[in-house]
Parts: C-alpha cells; structure tokens; sequence
C-alpha cells in the first residue's frame, strides 16, 4: 500500500517527500528508484504526464508593422531587430512599446546585455549602442571593416561579437 501511495504524488512532491525522514529518503530511493517495477512505473507516469500535460498557451504580444530578422530578450523586454534597420522594444508584461529606433538601413540585427541594447546593420555592419534604462543613444557607435555580411550578434557584459557570412567571428 505505501509504494503505491508515492506513486500519486506529482514528481516535484516525491523528491520534496525525500527530505521528511532518512527511512522515507530511503523507502523512495531504493524501493521506487532502484528497483526494476518502481522505475517502470515512475517512467510510465512520466510519459503520461508528458503527453498529457496542459499546452502553454501562446499569446500575441505585439504587433512590429516590419519583418522580425532577430529578436533578443531578458526577464523584462523583447527586443526586435526589424527588417527596415529599426529596432523596437516591448515589455514582456505589458506587451506596450518601451522603445523604438526609426531604421535608415535594412535587416537589424539586435543584441543586450544588462545594461546596453545594441544593433547591428546586417549590410553596413554598424554597430549602434543605447542604454536600456533610459534609452540614450551612447557614444562609441562605430561602423566595422566589412567584407562580407554580418550574420548573429552576441553581446556580453564585456565585449560583442559578430558572425558573419564568410564564417568569421570578430
């Protein structure tokens, strides 16, 4: 009766009932996991529950009026490089414009890091830096050497990276 008692508890309260006792520790790791029938069983609830588990829903959470080409995001916005070169910014709870750059190139490319929001021109390879918590455009914009198309962007807490067409990471 008591192995078949664990064996209605969802998976995040069978290891949470790991901690109640060394003897329910022990009862659960040796009788549940380690033996050939409790394995099966918690591997056959598994694939139960997978495949009939609720679907997250997918919700619209803005509308850009442009192609996507890339998108980043953190815990508090969406960022949208668009295909006319504008970038535009939308809050993640709100789905309400946080910030938008009017494009005068095609295809941005978008990157953030915690405190910079950078772009990108996929075709000119200029590199356009701001900073997310009042959106000031902030020196040292800069336009790289460009012999062929850049690709990705990677921004880091230090440092951005390009790939681009050819292979090449600069």
């Amino acid at each position: 009766k008591l192995f078949k008692s664990f064996f209605y508890l969802d998976p995040d309260s069978l290891k949470q009932s790991r901690c109640i006792s060394w003897e329910w520790n022990n009862f659960i790791m040796y009788r549940m996991w380690n033996s050939k029938p409790g394995r099966k069983e918690l591997k056959r609830r598994l694939e139960h529950r997978w495949r009939n588990r609720s679907q997250v829903p997918i919700t619209q959470l803005a509308v850009t009026g442009s192609t996507v080409m890339s998108m980043a995001c953190d815990d508090q916005n969406v960022y949208c490089g668009l295909n006319n070169g504008g970038v535009k910014v939308f809050n993640i709870l709100t789905g309400n414009m946080e910030f938008i750059s009017k494009g005068d190139w095609v295809n941005a490319i978008v990157g953030v890091n915690s405190s910079i929001l950078v772009s990108c021109f996929m075709y000119s390879g200029s590199l356009n830096f701001w900073n997310k918590k009042d959106w000031t455009r902030l020196d040292g914009s800069c336009v790289q050497d460009m012999e062929t198309d850049i690709r990705c962007l990677k921004v880091t807490e230090k440092n951005v990276f390009t790939g681009r067409a050819d292979g090449s990471i600069s």
